[in-house]
């Protein structure tokens, strides 16, 4: 999933969830029109035999102004590009659930023990998939997820000497949860056909976002969405993750409106809880919960190429 960011949307985490996700799945992502030309050699060993890696990274500082642009994209044909980011998305899009990696901040706490560098210093990253592996690349699904952490993994631990181990913390979380039941929650069978406008979300299922220029309120309709994906498509951009404790299983179609935020967003109100989830019987509450976090025990600036 391409993320490109501007100083606008950086600084303002809580963009509207409909928005978000919009923008992260329609915006344009970094043109390379010869990706080899910026790479180093050839990868000759795998740091674990037949385990995925780059056939060709390059890893190289950048120090440009972070608020003039940045991007992150993996969804080119076999190209992963990193452009004038902190080393801490990467390590998150490794070892971490995939939506994290895209999350509001929160999944930055998900990774303890990193020394100062790895949030302030910025690098370009472009890795070249290996040829046989260019097919589940191309692919949306499980399959290629673990084969973006596979091969991110590799790259860290040869280039940073990174080695991490995995821990449950309590961690405060939103669990969405029924508050009564709604007509406007229907069951979807997960093969039937999809409304036109449908984007696939990277937290998994679909969304048509507002047309922009309709009369309001906003309203975004989620076509065929579990409410495991649903509570994942909360948790972007939130300051703290959501979890499903609907106890609903299968597939849902619904529609929901956005909310007016409050001028004053300093005021810590969540992008979550600004979608009146009342409308399909739902809501949102406060709670914690363990979450996987990742300790770093050791890493080092990347090696150059």
């Amino acid at each position: 999933m391409p993320i490109v960011k501007h100083k606008q949307s950086r600084c303002k985490a809580q963009l509207p969830n409909w928005l978000a996700a919009a923008f992260l799945l329609c915006c344009a992502t970094v043109q390379v029109d010869d990706p080899l030309r910026a790479f180093g050699s050839p990868r000759q060993n795998s740091p674990a035999a037949g385990r995925p890696t780059f056939e060709v990274v390059s890893i190289r500082p950048d120090h440009r102004d972070p608020s003039t642009f940045f991007a992150i994209d993996w969804r080119k044909p076999d190209l992963y590009l990193a452009e004038n980011f902190p080393l801490i998305t990467t390590i998150e899009l490794a070892y971490l659930p995939i939506r994290w990696g895209a999350s509001g901040g929160w999944g930055d706490a998900r990774v303890v023990g990193a020394p100062d560098w790895v949030r302030k210093d910025r690098y370009d990253i472009r890795g070249k998939l290996a040829a046989e592996d260019v097919a589940v690349w191309r692919q949306n699904g499980p399959k290629k997820d673990e084969l973006l952490q596979d091969v991110l993994r590799a790259m860290l631990e040869d280039r940073c000497k990174l080695s991490a181990h995995r821990i449950m913390v309590d961690a405060p979380v939103f669990a969405l949860v029924r508050s009564k039941s709604s007509e406007r929650l229907k069951l979807a069978s997960p093969d039937e056909e999809l409304p036109s406008g449908s984007l696939h979300l990277m937290t998994g299922g679909w969304i048509v976002p507002h047309v922009p220029g309709t009369p309001p309120p906003p309203r975004v309709t989620f076509p065929r969405i579990s409410m495991a994906e649903f509570a994942a498509n909360l948790s972007d951009g939130a300051t703290r993750p959501v979890i499903d404790k609907t106890g609903l299983a299968g597939f849902y179609n619904f529609s929901i409106t956005r909310l007016e935020p409050p001028e004053d967003l300093s005021q810590g109100v969540d992008p979550p809880v600004l979608w009146d989830l009342s409308e399909v019987g739902l809501k949102l509450v406060s709670t914690r919960a363990p979450l996987e976090t990742i300790v770093i025990d050791h890493i080092e600036r990347p090696s150059e190429n």
